[in-house]
Formats: structure tokens, C-alpha cells, sequence
């Protein structure tokens, strides 16, 4: 087997020299001027009550959902998670929003509880998934 390379032939070479240092976009010498582009702010507007059911709703759903399958330890998962991650998984302010996420903690885990029931974990799990599934949003209690 042979091969053969075979050199590159360079032309046109000579329009690298018409180049001028105008026609260059970065100038090191030139300073920038000051700019508000180093902070952003980002305003979220206000969660209104039907919102604020619509994601309790669907908290208590996904987490009836997963105590199905996981019974005991999707309970502790739901338990103990903190405030932080809540917040983060919902698009909310940890502080601000401090009543819901300490809601939607509080009804994770009561969605997973049925599940614990000795002997009933499989029956227990997909009651409280079609319960939570089936419940109209404006029937939820937001509080504060």
C-alpha cells in the first residue's frame, strides 16, 4: 500500500498585505466605557392564588407519583429536603416565597404517606396519586 501527499500550494498571498489596522474590531489601546451591563436585574412578577394552586397541585401529584414506586424512601426524600432545593425546583424565591415552599414541603409529604402503610404500599401509593391527580386546583387552601 503506498500513499502519496502532495503539497499545498499557497496563492493569493499577497492580498494578506492590504490589511489595515482600521479594519481590525479589537483595539487593545481603546478603553471601554462604563456600562450597567455588569448587573442585571430580573423581576419576577407577583404568584397569583390560581398559580399558587396550579403548582401545589402538581407538587402533591409528582410526589404521590414517585411514593408509588418508592413508598418508604420517597417519604424521607420529600421530608427532608430543604427549603433551598424546593425553592430552586418551583422557580421561587427561598425567602420571599417562604410560606409556599414550607406548603408545597408539607403537602409532598402528606401525598407520600399513604404509601408508608404496611402491606399496602403498591395500593396505598396509586390512591394518593389519583386523589392528587383528580383534585381541582381552586379546591387547594393556599396560606399567607
Amino acid at each position: 500500500m503506498s500513499m502519496s501527499i502532495r503539497p499545498i500550494a499557497a496563492t493569493n498571498v499577497s492580498n494578506v498585505s492590504k490589511i489595515s489596522a482600521n479594519n481590525v474590531a479589537f483595539k487593545a489601546n481603546e478603553e471601554k466605557p462604563a456600562e450597567k451591563a455588569d448587573t442585571v436585574e430580573i423581576s419576577k412578577k407577583e404568584l397569583t392564588t390560581e398559580d399558587k394552586q396550579k403548582i401545589l397541585q402538581k407538587a402533591r401529584q409528582k410526589a404521590a407519583g414517585y411514593a408509588f414506586f418508592g413508598s418508604f424512601w420517597s417519604t424521607l426524600y420529600y421530608g427532608l429536603r430543604s427549603d433551598e432545593k424546593v425553592a430552586k425546583k418551583y422557580n421561587l424565591d427561598a425567602e420571599k416565597d417562604k410560606s409556599l415552599v414550607k406548603q408545597i414541603k408539607r403537602e409532598q409529604f402528606y401525598a407520600t404517606l399513604p404509601s408508608v402503610i404496611p402491606g399496602m404500599q403498591f395500593v396505598g401509593g396509586a390512591v394518593a396519586y389519583i386523589y392528587c391527580r383528580n383534585t381541582d386546583p381552586s379546591d387547594i387552601k393556599v396560606k399567607g
